[in-house]
């Protein structure tokens, strides 16, 4: 079942981040811990790792757009998983 990841809450009073950078492309294998992308969340960027391993199925999120926390950011699942309609 393909895990949805979402832009985390690193400080209670944060509201929302940009996706500065994608470090991994769509169809890319990613480990646990691999770096996925670049977030900027009030001046200061950090790089958001992959919570779990499979292959990046899709990006919800272009870079240098800014959304909510907790909004999901890219999907990753099993090569070939068809992605559940929203």
């Amino acid at each position: 079942m393909a895990t949805e990841v979402k832009l985390p809450q690193w400080a209670m009073t944060l509201g929302e981040g940009t996706v500065v950078e994608w470090k991994k492309q769509v169809g890319d294998f990613v480990q646990e811990g691999d770096p996925l992308c670049e977030i900027e969340e009030s001046k200061v960027s950090q790089v958001l790792s992959s919570p779990v391993t499979g292959t990046l199925l899709e990006i919800c999120v272009d870079e240098e757009e800014t959304v909510p926390v907790l909004t999901t950011i890219c999907v990753i699942g099993e090569a070939g998983e068809p992605l559940e309609a929203a």
